[in-house]
């Protein structure tokens, strides 16, 4: 009982702080008035930024670099997991090429969605993966297997390129 109490006199609690705001959103009364910048604002600005060349972002070289990893499958079993960002809104693109005659498949785990497998190509093929990433930031996890049929252990070389 103390409980529900409690419960609905919170509940009230927000309920009335939240009016007032409500209310200014209703009325108006908060107008953003959107304008375009002055000829001697945006010499100000060039000025500032010509002044300080490290403070304005270089759109070019922005995003996400090349991802690159190699490795081994020692035993079977054995599975290397590694982790890193995908690129956004950039297309992903995974590659696993064994260096050895190899059986190599991988896991690819996207933070979010549910794990994919590829292992569609018998040894020594490539096996692909391409992907959207939904948002910036998104950890990919990789992890390589020696697949059956085949040779389940050798080397390999890892590379995700956005």
């Amino acid at each position: 009982m103390r409980f529900k109490a409690f419960a609905l006199a919170f509940a009230f609690t927000l309920a009335v702080a939240g009016a007032p705001a409500i209310a200014d959103q209703q009325s108006g009364s908060a107008e953003v008035v959107k304008r375009k910048p002055t000829a001697q604002e945006l010499a100000d600005l060039r000025d500032f930024f010509n002044a300080n060349p490290g403070s304005m972002p270089q759109l070019s070289k922005a995003g996400p670099k090349a991802f690159f990893r190699s490795g081994c499958v020692l035993f079977p079993g054995h599975t290397p997991t590694f982790s890193f960002f995908a690129g956004f809104p950039f297309l992903n693109r995974l590659v696993v090429q064994p260096t050895t005659f190899f059986d190599v498949g991988m896991r690819v785990r996207l933070a979010g969605f549910f794990p994919v497998t590829r292992d569609q190509f018998f040894a020594p093929f490539a096996e692909r993966y391409n992907f959207f990433s939904p948002t910036p930031f998104r950890r990919v996890t990789v992890t390589i297997f020696g697949a059956f049929p085949g040779p389940r252990t050798g080397c390999w070389r890892f590379s995700a390129r956005p």
